[in-house]
C-alpha cells in the first residue's frame, strides 16, 4: 500500500484553521453495563477546497512538532466544547473527549483555555476528557504532570489514548494520574491485529486488570465486529468505541440514539 502524504503546506493548514475549513465528526464511547453513550470523541476533518473531506492522516503531520499544533488544538477544543454544550442543552448528557497534541499539553495556555471554555458554556469539568496519545509522549514529563494536575482540579477527565503502542510504565501511569486508558485497536479488532490472537488476548486482559488496579476505567477502541465486542466483554473493559457501534459523524447527525450496542 502506498504511503499517504500530506496534500498541503503548513501555511495551507493555518489558513484552514483561520477560515473555518475544519469540521469535527464525533464517535460515541459506549458503556458496556448500561449500553449508554457516555462520551463522544471529537475527530477533526479538513474540508479541503480541492481534495474534499480529508481525515487527520492526510494533514496532522503538518501540525505535529510545530507551533501549528497549538493552533489546531485550540480550534478543536473551542468547537468540541461548544458542540458538547449544544447537545447537553438538548438533553443528551454525554461528555466530549478531545485528543491534545504533545505540542500543546505542556503549555500553560491549555489549562487557561479549558477553564475559560467550560465557564463560557457553563459546563462542568466532568463533561470534558483530555486525551494524550501514548505514541507521542512529550519530553518534559514534569510539565505534563503539572498540566494534568491542573486539569484534574477543574474536574476534567484525563485519558491515555492508544494504550499499548508506546512506552508507558506503571510508575508513569500512577504519577500522571490518568482517569482512563484506551486500548489501541491493534489489540482489539481482528482485522487490525499483527500479533497472534492469544498474545493480543493477554494484552487485553492485562490492560483491564491494570486499569482496575490503578482505579481507572478502560475503553476498547476499534471494535469493528461482534467477535471483537465479545472478546472485550470477557476481559472486563468498561466501555467500547468503534465502527460496529457507530462511525464518526458530524454534529447535525447526532441524536440521543447515536450509537448503541448490537443485539
Amino acid at each position: 500500500m502506498r504511503k499517504k502524504v500530506p496534500l498541503a503546506s503548513s501555511f495551507d493548514l493555518l489558513q484552514a484553521v483561520e477560515n473555518d475549513q475544519l469540521v469535527l465528526h464525533y464517535q460515541p464511547i459506549i458503556d458496556l453495563d448500561s449500553g449508554r453513550t457516555v462520551s463522544l470523541e471529537a475527530l477533526v476533518r479538513w474540508r479541503h477546497t480541492r481534495h474534499g473531506l480529508l481525515g487527520p492522516d492526510r494533514f496532522l503531520a503538518l501540525a505535529e512538532n510545530t507551533w501549528l499544533g497549538g493552533a489546531l488544538t485550540s480550534w478543536v477544543l473551542e468547537h468540541a466544547v461548544m458542540d458538547c454544550a449544544t447537545w447537553r442543552r438538548s438533553g443528551f448528557l454525554a461528555g466530549v473527549s478531545v485528543n491534545v497534541l504533545p505540542e500543546a499539553i505542556t503549555q500553560p495556555w491549555l489549562v487557561e483555555t479549558v477553564a475559560s471554555l467550560l465557564d463560557l458554556h457553563q459546563l462542568p469539568g466532568e463533561a470534558l476528557t483530555i486525551e494524550i496519545t501514548e505514541r507521542r509522549w512529550p519530553e518534559d514529563l514534569d510539565d505534563v504532570q503539572t498540566t494534568m494536575e491542573a486539569l484534574i482540579d477543574l474536574g476534567v477527565g484525563t485519558s491515555l489514548d492508544d494504550f499499548g503502542t508506546g512506552d508507558s510504565t506503571l510508575s508513569r501511569l500512577q504519577g500522571l494520574q490518568f482517569s482512563e486508558i484506551k486500548i489501541d485497536r491493534t489489540f482489539v479488532s481482528d482485522t487490525a491485529q499483527s500479533a497472534p490472537r492469544t498474545q493480543t488476548d493477554q494484552i487485553l486482559r492485562f490492560s483491564a486488570e491494570l486499569a482496575r488496579a490503578l482505579g481507572v476505567r478502560v475503553v476498547a477502541e476499534g471494535v469493528e465486529w461482534v467477535s471483537d465486542l465479545e472478546r472485550v466483554r470477557t476481559v472486563g473493559v468498561d466501555a467500547v468505541q468503534g465502527y460496529l457501534l457507530a462511525p464518526p459523524r458530524p454534529l447535525e447527525e447526532l441524536s440521543a440514539g447515536f450509537g448503541s450496542l448490537p443485539g
